[in-house]
């Protein structure tokens, strides 16, 4: 069977599980690259073997688990997510949730933290490196947001029919992205507050989840 039919498929809801692993990689778009660290290139990051050059908000050091940041969110479940380093030795923050009280609707959260770098044209910053991630490197088409309240930018991005609600936000040198999922609602406009409403009340909690302390 091709990944287009798999992905064309309406997911029921015993199927959730297989959707939320879909996420990483599948119907929800491309995979996200891993955290980019301390002199790592664009196309090859390394691994966070020091700690970042420059000031930065976020560490990879410190910055949460998706365990971790289920055990700061009790009323989700994990179903699937990267605690730390992947097997291959590059660090990631991949996780998919389903709320407690509702076993109808998938949540995603992906990260990438940018750590400063010297290049040919001098030194960059954590923060100029997450934002030209954030403002040129989008995954599509891109909706400004004002409604969610965290970070410094906001925007919507992966408009795909019946493929949930992603938000992307800009926070000094992160880039946080939280996808909203309710199978059961059919096929609604992903570009419709119904949807986006559920997609910026998870992005706030995962916001204040992985705040540094």
């Amino acid at each position: 069977m091709s990944s287009k039919s798999v992905c064309s498929r309406k997911p029921s809801v015993v199927g959730l599980l297989a959707v939320a692993m879909l996420f990483a990689g599948g119907c929800f778009g491309p995979a996200i690259e891993p955290f980019e660290t301390p002199g790592g290139s664009d196309s090859s990051p390394s691994s966070p073997s020091g700690p970042p050059l420059g000031p930065v908000k976020y560490d990879f050091a410190d910055f949460p688990g998706c365990l971790e940041i289920q055990q700061k969110l009790p009323e989700l479940k994990m179903l699937d997510g990267s605690p730390g380093e992947d097997a291959t030795g590059s660090p990631s923050r991949v996780c998919s949730f389903m709320p407690v009280e509702s076993g109808a609707v998938v949540i995603g959260f992906e990260a990438r933290l940018y750590g400063g770098r010297e290049n040919a044209d001098g030194f960059q910053s954590g923060a100029e490196r997450a934002k030209v991630s954030f403002s040129e490197h989008a995954l599509s088409e891109v909706e400004e947001d004002r409604g969610v309240g965290v970070g410094s930018a906001a925007h919507w991005t992966r408009f795909v029919e019946g493929g949930g609600c992603t938000i992307q936000i800009l926070d000094e040198n992160a880039v946080i992205t939280a996808t909203y999922y309710d199978p059961p609602a059919g096929d609604f406009d992903p570009r419709s507050e119904e949807c986006r409403g559920g997609a910026r009340e998870v992005a706030r909690k995962f916001y204040a989840a992985v705040q540094p302390r």
